[in-house]
């Protein structure tokens, strides 16, 4: 199933599909961090993420979520003050498969 209303980004050479929303991250009492993405469009039920700590989350929110290192480094220091974290972002649709399960239409 393709990604409904996506937009597409050109990635070394290839054009690739695209999904915007929004990261949620919380840290958990035991140092890992849950992360889910909340596309803008309904459409598939979010599957949460675990980091084991913050520095895996940090690489998750560089390769998984398209957030520069600067950036990711400014949510991890965000995450460690409040322990949550939102900040909008796309990611590209093979990404979007493992993050939103779709429902099909049953008969």
């Amino acid at each position: 199933m393709g990604i409904a209303h996506g937009s597409y980004r050109r990635i070394e050479g290839e054009t690739v599909a695209t999904l915007s929303g929004r990261l949620l991250a919380d840290l958990l009492r035991d140092g890992s961090v849950n992360i889910v993405f909340v596309p803008n469009e309904a459409g598939g039920t979010a599957q949460p993420l675990l980091a084991r700590n913050l520095a895996d989350a940090e690489q998750d929110f560089v390769s998984a979520f398209g957030f520069t290192p600067q950036k990711a480094r400014i949510l991890i220091g965000e995450l460690t003050s409040k322990k949550h974290v939102g900040a909008a972002t796309s990611v590209d649709d093979a990404v979007a498969r493992k993050l939103i399960v779709r429902r099909t239409a049953s008969g």
